[in-house]
Formats: C-alpha cells, structure tokens, sequence
C-alpha cells in the first residue's frame, strides 16, 4: 500500500495495465508500472471497460479535473480470477478519494492430508524374535 500519486494512463502497457486507464501517464505512472513489472503484478482497474465515472478515484477541487490515482494490484497469476475492479463513486468515506471495488472468484484445491499408514504387526517376527529371545537367556542364564 502506498500513495504514489501516479496515473497510468489510457492504453495497455504489456501484461501489467490495461487499455482501460484514464487521463495521461506520469513520472510516478513509469515507476509504478516498473515496479509491477518487477513483481508480476497487473493493476487491475485498467483491465476491464468502465463508464468514465466508474474509472477516476479522485476529483481535483475547484476545476473538477477527474484522474485515476489509485488501483488494485493482484498478482498476474491470478488474472483469471479478478472478474470486475472500479471505482465506486458514490460510497459514504469521509475522504476525496473514491473507493476502488474488486471482485475476485476464487477456487481452492482441497488438499487431503495423507494418513499415515497403519504399522501392523507382523505376529509370525514377533514369536520367532521372542523364541530367540527366550532361547539366549537359557543359554547364557
């Protein structure tokens, strides 16, 4: 988590953004996109075609310029996962800042534990062992 301030702009950029940014990229958008890059992440709010308003998360005062500074990453592992990420406009925070929504489908394998196999005892070893045992202390008793 951080405040980069950074806008990646419209148009996909390999595996990391999509083609669904808003506004221009900017110095901090190069390092941030470098940075996903790097970790195999993709930021997911540039990935799937949204309304305008449903793209910027933050509205300049005064001018009411709209940009898109904030973003969920996930891992480009789980790119087939995220089904929908946007910005939910309306929602009550006490901040300038809209909240960005990601809805993720997720399935996890069930892996069953093996049990540990059950040492029978083998009765034929254990009366021979025991002959022999008995035997020995005859002979040195």
């Amino acid at each position: 988590m951080g405040d980069w301030n950074a806008s990646v702009g419209e148009g996909g950029h390999g595996k990391c953004v999509g083609e669904y940014g808003l506004g221009k990229k900017n110095e901090r958008g190069e390092k941030l996109i470098e940075f996903c890059k790097r970790q195999q992440l993709m930021i997911t709010n540039t990935w799937f075609q949204q309304e305008k308003r449903r793209r910027y998360t933050w509205k300049a005062p005064g001018d009411g310029a709209r940009y898109q500074l904030d973003y969920i990453m996930a891992r480009q592992r789980y790119r087939n996962s995220v089904k929908n990420s946007r910005a939910l406009p309306g929602a009550d925070a006490d901040t300038d800042h809209n909240l960005v929504a990601m809805t993720v489908h997720l399935q996890l394998k069930f892996i069953r534990k093996k049990k540990a196999a059950k040492k029978k005892w083998d009765k034929e070893k254990l009366i021979s062992k025991s002959k022999e045992l008995q035997d020995e202390r005859r002979t040195h008793g």
